[in-house]
């Protein structure tokens, strides 16, 4: 095991811990963490750790993947357990859960069937992850309070891709332009879904008092396509 995994497996619980602590004491550190789980999606790579690392494996992870998105993701959902909002349940069964648990077990199986086991061990650790994010989400998520925390940290997302592809045109003049993701092709899937009609749909969700902002929403409905093609571009 090499050194840095020691350091990892150290130091991941107690901020596991840490994490937990500090969101069941402050409702308003919950949303701060949740945003951040959200809006640093994109750059979850920055601060990560691979353990059992192959870095000449050319899959969609290198290694068994535990990034400071995960923390975040595992210390908002035992906070939400153990110290529910008032009227809200502690536990309760997540819609689509089932349907991933039931993709989980294939997954296993494949992975027991498998040789060599240890890159089926990548990527199931990356499904086990999702899962823990989802729950995370489903946990937090309850009114449209929530849901308006979701769509300001996706638009605080899709606005950091699209400045660095901007800067990747038109400053560094790269052909095709990667924001903070791997591949060329990775930063349309980022930017396109969620820069749809956010005049109406994104929007829609604000009080009243945000309508000043709809104009900005409509120019980048119109603007998104062109750093999508920009990010096609080849």
């Amino acid at each position: 095991m090499e050194t840095k995994d020691l350091i990892g497996l150290i130091l991941i619980p107690f901020a596991l811990v840490g994490g937990t602590v500090v969101l069941s004491y402050s409702q308003r550190l919950r949303d701060v963490a949740f945003f951040f789980m959200v809006a640093a999606s994109v750059i979850t790579e920055r601060l990560d750790i691979n353990f059992l690392s192959r870095q000449w494996y050319r899959g969609t992870t290198r290694g068994i993947e535990f990034s400071f998105i995960d923390v975040l993701s595992i210390s908002i959902l035992l906070a939400m357990i153990l110290v529910p909002r008032p009227g809200q349940k502690r536990i309760y069964w997540p819609a689509s859960l089932g349907f991933m648990l039931v993709f989980l077990f294939y997954e296993c199986f494949s992975v027991a069937t498998s040789d060599p086991k240890l890159f089926g061990v990548f990527e199931l650790s990356k499904t086990i992850r999702a899962i823990l994010i989802f729950l995370a989400a489903a946990y937090f998520v309850r009114s449209e309070r929530e849901l308006r925390i979701v769509v300001l940290a996706l638009g605080c997302a899709v606005c950091l891709e699209g400045a660095l592809a901007m800067k990747h045109k038109l400053i560094l003049h790269v052909d095709r332009a990667t924001g903070t993701l791997d591949h060329a092709t990775w930063s349309p899937r980022c930017l396109w879904p969620p820069s749809i009609r956010p005049s109406q749909s994104t929007f829609a969700i604000f009080p009243r008092s945000a309508s000043g902002l709809q104009p900005l929403g409509s120019c980048w409905r119109f603007r998104a396509p062109a750093f999508r093609s920009s990010a096609w571009s080849c």
